[in-house]
């Protein structure tokens, strides 16, 4: 089991690329994970390849959005 960035809050965020998610095995154990995570009262957010180098600024002020930060991209200002 890998997290790829665990908040403070233990919020979680993962990357949820092709490479080890390529099999029903592979996607039940991260949804298992994501259970798990729930149960603990914490959230688990997927991010996909898009988001991540297609869309950074808005996935970033999304993320923030949730992370109850709420500012701005640092990268867009």
């Amino acid at each position: 089991m890998f997290r790829d960035v665990r908040y403070p809050d233990g919020s979680v965020v993962e990357l949820d690329g092709r490479l080890h998610h390529d099999s029903v095995v592979a996607r039940d154990r991260d949804l298992d994970r994501d259970l798990d995570v729930a149960v603990s009262g914490r959230r688990t957010v997927r991010l996909g390849y898009g988001q991540v180098f297609g869309r950074p600024c808005r996935t970033a002020a999304r993320l923030a959005v949730i992370l109850g930060a709420g500012g701005p991209c640092a990268q867009c200002g």
